[in-house]
């Protein structure tokens, strides 16, 4: 299923547009905030959204660094957040909260609490870009930056740990159940398994999107939208992570023209051990968003024809738009 993706607002907030968004979704319209506009400089991309687990606010960042904050049903604009100073790269709700967490190319990771509209602190330590941060039911947030690092922060103990990479930047990150343990993806292609007790990697999946998928393979044809159409010589650089809440399904999109699903394998010792590959689900162009259901049977993906945060390839062929994947699971799954 493909449905249109916008990539900016196209009316500013508390405009006559803006007003009458809401009347236009419930007359089962096209709400103006959300109609396409035209090709937008970098200042106005929209690069990162987040929506809270009740379903009620929806953050939106990008490269006019200010977190602009919706009601999710109605598309009214409830209030705009200043404070970073460089685009912001990515947003998280803490589950069961309205706490928001962002990062940015400031290399700065901010707290904002939205039920008080109200600002509440400053992370700092990354030495780069933040590309990616994930926040967990718990006071901990994992972010991943340009700096070849992953950090932990806890937040009630105004603490944060390091975990160094091989890779030279992390670009996408996500928590495994329980807060300590996170999946994240770098530009060499790799998925890398964490833990709050090792420094290092517990398990790193080499080329997890280079190659054709099997079902590619057995017919011989290539997979529509790989890098060779984009002009890449890089492989598989990883785009988006996410993790199906409270199960062991993971799912990451890059540019090879599939999503991948894996199943997180337990080690010997407890905990996350590694990944196995379960199968893929055709994506034409940059997989730069995406998310599952939790009842593990649904996939929605942001699909460009650019990746997110660089212009380094383009996919003529692909639409820009959100592809949803559905599927249903055997008795003996």
């Amino acid at each position: 299923l493909w449905l249109p993706l916008w990539s900016h607002l196209t009316c500013r907030p508390g405009s006559k547009a803006a007003q009458m968004a809401a009347a236009a979704a419930a007359a089962g319209t096209t709400a103006d905030w959300v109609k396409r506009g035209p090709r937008q400089n970098s200042t106005s991309s929209l690069l990162a959204a987040a929506l809270s687990s009740d379903g009620k606010l929806l953050a939106v960042g990008g490269g006019d660094k200010i977190i602009h904050v919706f009601d999710a049903i109605s598309g009214h604009h409830i209030q705009a957040y200043p404070g970073h100073r460089d685009q912001i790269s990515g947003l998280a709700f803490r589950e069961g909260t309205h706490t928001l967490y962002s990062c940015s190319y400031d290399r700065t990771i901010k707290l904002w609490s939205l039920d008080d509209a109200a600002y509440v602190d400053t992370l700092f330590g990354h030495q780069a870009e933040v590309f990616a941060v994930d926040a967990a039911r718990v006071e901990r947030v994992v972010s991943a930056a340009h700096d070849h690092t992953c950090r932990l922060w806890k937040i009630p103990e105004e603490s944060h740990l390091v975990f160094r990479s091989a890779s030279m930047a992390q670009h996408a990150v996500v928590f495994l159940a329980g807060g300590s343990e996170w999946v994240s993806g770098g530009n060499d292609g790799s998925l890398q398994i964490w833990n709050t007790l090792k420094k290092k990697p517990v398990n790193v999946h080499y080329n997890a999107h280079n190659g054709r998928s099997s079902a590619a393979a057995a017919e011989g044809a290539p997979p529509d939208g790989s890098w060779a159409v984009a002009n890449v010589d890089t492989g598989g650089w990883i785009q988006s992570l996410a993790v199906a809440k409270g199960s062991d399904l993971v799912a990451s999109g890059a540019g090879d023209g599939f999503i991948r699903l894996w199943g997180v394998q337990p080690s010997k010792h407890g905990g996350a051990g590694f990944l196995t590959h379960i199968g893929e689900l055709p994506a034409t162009g940059f997989v730069n968003g995406l998310a599952l259901g939790r009842s593990g049977r649904v996939c929605a993906a942001a699909v460009g024809q650019e990746p997110r945060l660089g212009r380094w390839g383009r996919i003529a062929r692909a639409r820009n738009g959100l592809l949803i994947h559905r599927w249903e699971l055997s008795d003996d799954a």
